[in-house]
């Protein structure tokens, strides 16, 4: 079945960066896409032929991103960011994390790709974008919680025992950049991390 290609998908489209390639703007694109459809529209109706807006870069119309009336600024690499996540849930121009790299440069922190080559109870320091939290009691009626984190290479996950969620628990936000000192538990063959605390 064919897909049907309409405004909404070509607007996540651009928001995403597929026709960057054209170089201008994705604001001045958003903002020519409702104009754009209308003369491929009428093209097609005249020419009976195949619509193919993202070979034809002169449908975007050169006079009108040139002028002041259509917005020429770019979307900030954050704003970039946030429209890739909520659109393809991933990032593509740049992984948040990246902004640390030079900061913990001179740590040994390992990526969620290297944990099945470690042994268990080996001490870990991993870094990754908190993505869920789901807590629990204890038997002791105490609050502990399992964090699933994202980093470059894919998806790992904390346990933080009692101690460790007191201490820490007001950093654990949805998208909250974290550093993670633990040891390495296997389970049924997954890489766990025990966060320690300190």
């Amino acid at each position: 079945m064919p897909l049907r290609i309409n405004q909404p998908l070509i607007e996540n489209l651009i928001k995403v960066g597929a026709f960057d390639f054209t170089t201008y703007p994705r604001s001045a694109l958003l903002t020519l896409l409702p104009l754009t459809l209308r003369e491929v529209r009428k093209k097609k109706a005249k020419d009976k032929t195949q619509n193919k807006i993202s070979e034809d870069r002169e449908l975007w119309n050169t006079e009108l991103i040139a002028s002041d009336s259509i917005p020429a600024y770019h979307f900030s690499k954050s704003f970039q960011m946030n429209l890739e996540k909520e659109i393809l849930d991933l990032y593509i121009i740049n992984y948040p994390l990246k902004k640390y790299d030079k900061i913990l440069a001179h740590l040994p922190i390992k990526n969620s790709n290297q944990l099945l080559n470690y042994f268990y109870r080996k001490s870990i320091l991993i870094r990754g974008m908190l993505i869920q939290v789901r807590r629990q009691f204890t038997r002791q009626k105490q609050v502990m919680a399992f964090l699933l984190l994202e980093d470059e290479a894919g998806f790992f996950e904390v346990i933080t025992f009692p101690a460790v969620y007191q201490k820490y628990s007001n950093l654990f936000r949805k998208e909250a950049p974290l550093l993670i000192e633990g040891v390495l538990s296997k389970d049924s063959g997954d890489s766990k991390i025990i966060a320690r605390k300190n």
